[in-house]
């Protein structure tokens, strides 16, 4: 049983690595000078990309920069100025091509963190960030992935916004002990 889970581990560890790898750093580059450029940064997914957005939200309110959840109730208006950044895997949700085209009317920038680069919401998207790995809908031997579903997606998009994350620290002068003064002190 042990021996399962060893070459589970080292299976998923390889995955992870190989999707990092496939990165192209200047997609990358570019989604970070857009939220850079933001006034406000909106992050919207749904499921288990939602909840990267959930982190990625709460890590740049630690550096300092204004982000927020969509749907949110302290969430603010959306304007001309801000960034809405979607994270998907397929991107076909309907309910995120709504929010998209929402904050295209309202004159907004989209970011889109997918692993489908050619779908309507790559289309509206002003920048797009490709993430290599199978979505939920994949299966037999479509899938490149011995986990379920669209675990690898969902572990890699974390993993591109914790990048993005130490990037904007570093060209920002900021250091953990500093962005604490952020963090929720009412836990």
């Amino acid at each position: 049983m042990k021996r399962d889970m060893s070459g589970y581990r080292t299976r998923i560890l390889e995955e992870v690595r190989e999707a990092l790898e496939a990165l192209d750093l200047e997609q990358v580059e570019t989604a970070l000078e857009e939220i850079i450029n933001a006034e406000h940064v909106f992050c919207d997914g749904l499921g288990r990309s939602g909840l990267s957005m959930r982190g990625f939200a709460m890590r740049l309110g630690q550096m300092g920069k204004k982000g927020v959840l969509v749907g949110e109730a302290t969430a603010p208006a959306f304007g001309s100025g801000d960034l809405l950044v979607i994270c998907t895997a397929s991107g076909t949700s309907p309910v995120l091509l709504h929010h998209a085209k929402q904050a295209r009317r309202y004159g907004g920038r989209i970011l889109l963190i997918t692993g489908n680069a050619h779908s309507g919401l790559s289309e509206l998207s002003d920048a797009l960030i490709l993430i290599q790995a199978p979505d939920k809908d994949q299966g037999g031997e479509a899938r490149a992935s011995v986990q379920p579903m669209g675990s690898l997606f969902e572990q890699v998009s974390a993993l591109v916004c914790d990048l993005m994350a130490v990037t904007f620290m570093n060209r920002q002068g900021l250091t953990s002990d500093e962005m604490r003064k952020y963090h929720a002190n009412i836990e």
